[in-house]
């Protein structure tokens, strides 16, 4: 778990770091359970692997290297690893997360509402083009729902930490929706593995 301030605009390049630590050990803890969901496109049970040998590879990459970064070139090293360090379609569709970051971060040192608004657009753009036919009740549906509920949030007036934490209620509700979305979920009872 991370802390940050109520009154924060937003997160500086060592937080963005922090976060992808935490992502990286939220993956290796839940990847068991997520292989035992993962029935589409097929059972093959690597989805949590896939992830999180993903997503390590971005952090294993930056443990590498120890000069500071300004967050415009963290971001563009970090989209870069991402690509190279992607497994699977659930590994692909999880760079598009930290290409969606990078597009937003161009000439701006905090990610902050605007530019999270931003990223989780262009997550969904990229994704959406990044596999070949897309299907509702996977990962792109969360970004969507998370880029939309973003857009519709921003003008209101609320902090980073609280943007962020409706953010996560309605990537949450869309994860659990996801078993209504697809036959061959429905039929093995089970969530969307990559949504989860």
């Amino acid at each position: 778990k991370m802390t940050i301030s109520l009154g924060k605009r937003g997160l500086d390049s060592s937080e963005y770091i922090e976060l992808i630590k935490i992502f990286t050990l939220a993956l290796e803890k839940h990847k068991d359970y997520m292989n035992s969901l993962n029935v589409f496109p097929v059972p093959d049970a690597d989805t949590g692997t896939n992830m999180y040998v993903s997503v390590k590879g971005i952090h294993d990459n930056l443990k590498e290297k120890s000069k500071p970064y300004n967050f415009d070139e963290l971001s563009k090293n970090i989209a870069d690893f991402a690509l190279l360090s992607a497994q699977g379609n659930s590994g692909l569709l999880v760079a598009q997360l930290f290409r969606g970051i990078n597009s937003a971060m161009q000439n701006s040192e905090l990610l902050g509402l605007n530019e999270l608004v931003e990223s989780l657009n262009k997550t969904y753009e990229f994704a959406y083009t990044s596999v070949h036919e897309p299907q509702e009740g996977t990962m792109i549906t969360i970004m969507r729902e998370c880029a939309a509920k973003a857009k519709e949030l921003i003008n209101q007036d609320l902090s980073f930490v609280e943007f962020f934490e409706e953010i996560t209620k309605i990537a949450k509700h869309s994860t659990d929706e996801t078993i209504n979305q697809m036959d061959l979920l429905r039929q093995a009872n089970v969530i969307d593995s990559g949504a989860y």
